[in-house]
């Protein structure tokens, strides 16, 4: 792999980083597709690419752009396909963001089983049970109830 991919990368991603630490989330977006676009060129990043369409659906969602924050969210599922205990937390946070996407947008039905595929998931992380599953767990719970809302920013 050539080394001024991974600098470019890194560049984008601290760039970015930054720009999300300041809650400039719209500014860091042109950023996170920079590095989605990289990633593509270059086969064999499948879990690396989905973590940037899972990070890219986040700073959509923080500027309640959940139409791309859906497509991202998607696209990050589809491309996680492991087992291990790493592939499942990653998979959790893909599920619960979609989950957190669409219930954003009143789809409670829809959200419900993302919302419990992220319990199931990190449910062999955080094993045995600890705070964070509880949060995750209440969040599902809020969101069959019809109750969840986004967190203000």
């Amino acid at each position: 792999m050539n080394p001024s991919f991974r600098r470019r990368i890194g560049e984008l991603s601290a760039q970015r980083s930054n720009l999300k630490a300041e809650k400039d989330y719209k500014g860091a977006i042109p950023l996170q597709l920079e590095i989605i676009e990289l990633l593509q060129e270059h086969a064999g990043l499948q879990p690396e690419l989905a973590n940037a369409h899972n990070y890219a659906s986040s700073l959509y969602l923080f500027c309640a752009l959940l139409h791309a924050a859906e497509h991202h969210a998607r696209a990050a599922l589809s491309l996680s396909s492991g087992e291990t205990v790493k592939d499942l937390e990653a998979r959790g946070c893909y599920n619960r963001i979609l989950a957190q996407i669409l219930a954003a947008q009143y789809r409670f039905e829809e959200a419900l089983p993302f919302a419990e595929n992220a319990v199931r998931d990190y449910s062999a992380f955080h094993n045995p049970p600890d705070a964070y599953l509880s949060q995750v767990s209440a969040e599902a719970e809020r969101i069959r109830n019809r109750t969840w809302s986004p967190p203000p920013n």
